[in-house]
């Protein structure tokens, strides 16, 4: 697998690997959880909007 350093132009960067920045619920609020090592980490019942 062939891992970009940039993504290429036009690609919307969901994850960032450092933080939930990109990320909203559907109701526009902040998306719930964290980023450990590049990963998201979702806390029981965090998932729902």
């Amino acid at each position: 697998m062939q891992v970009l350093e940039t993504p290429p132009p036009g690609a919307v960067v969901l994850l960032n690997g450092k933080d939930l920045s990109n990320w909203m619920k559907r109701n526009g609020e902040p998306a719930a959880g964290k980023v450990e090592d590049g990963v998201i980490i979702v806390t029981p019942g965090a998932a729902t909007s």
